[in-house]
């Protein structure tokens, strides 16, 4: 047992004894930097639906089928491609009259049925929106819906944001070292606080209901912000005198 103890003791005692430069943490330096971007869209998406009512589920479905049917082969005759087509939303669902009146018998009662088809078209063909709309709703679309402009490769722009602010921090890091009198040993960490893509407020479109009548609106996109933001720390030393 006194020998255990003995080398505890002396081990503590090495310890405590050492010097305290050996524990001594380097100096560092701490920087952000920030970037931003602005891309212009080269890519749209937007809702193209038909609604149709009916007094039974049959007929309005049928109603909504022609309808639909009749809206895709416009917009692929002005050129849309089918891969640029997808289904985004079908429903079918009662149409219900409520009676709120005192005492009423009946306070709800069914008076036919609503059938919802919704297309998602999206498409690189920027400068025709306000064409296809028109083709659509000529067709017999009556219900377009959020108009959003995008970016196809959006990770590679966002990637380049994030490279522009780390390269802003670095020529920060290096402009603090050189004024302090010191130098930068090595890159201790590297942290990504913050990257986003913003939509301008009039990069969206929300349009109620229209009629095959309805002009469609001139619609001019605008470019897409993209920000990031990180943080350095380096171990830094004095610089050589």
């Amino acid at each position: 047992m006194r020998a255990i103890l003995f080398f505890s003791s002396l081990l503590i005692f090495c310890i405590t004894a050492a010097p305290p430069s050996l524990w001594a943490q380097p100096p560092t330096l701490s920087v952000r930097g920030q970037a931003s971007l602005e891309v212009s869209p080269d890519q749209l998406q937007i809702s193209i639906g038909v609604t149709t009512e009916g007094k039974t589920a049959e007929d309005a479905l049928s109603r909504n089928s022609a309808a639909m049917q009749a809206v895709q082969r416009a917009l692929l005759e002005a050129g849309v491609e089918p891969e640029e087509l997808s289904t985004a939303h079908f429903s079918v669902s009662p149409i219900w009259n409520h009676d709120r009146s005192p005492g009423a018998k009946h306070p709800r009662t069914l008076s036919g049925y609503r059938a919802t088809n919704s297309l998602r078209l999206r498409s690189s063909k920027l400068e025709r929106i306000g064409e296809l709309i028109s083709v659509a709703t000529a067709a017999g679309a009556n219900d377009i819906g959020r108009l959003s402009f995008q970016l196809a490769d959006e990770a590679g722009h966002r990637a380049e944001v994030i490279a522009m602010a780390t390269r802003a921090a670095r020529r920060d890091a290096r402009a603090l070292a050189e004024a302090s009198d010191s130098r930068l040993v090595r890159l201790l960490s590297i942290e990504l606080d913050h990257a986003s893509v913003q939509n301008r407020p009039n990069q969206m479109l929300q349009m109620a209901r229209v009629s095959k009548e309805a002009t469609a609106p001139p619609v001019s996109p605008a470019d897409i912000r993209l920000d990031a933001q990180v943080q350095l720390v380096f171990e830094i030393a004095p610089g050589a005198k």
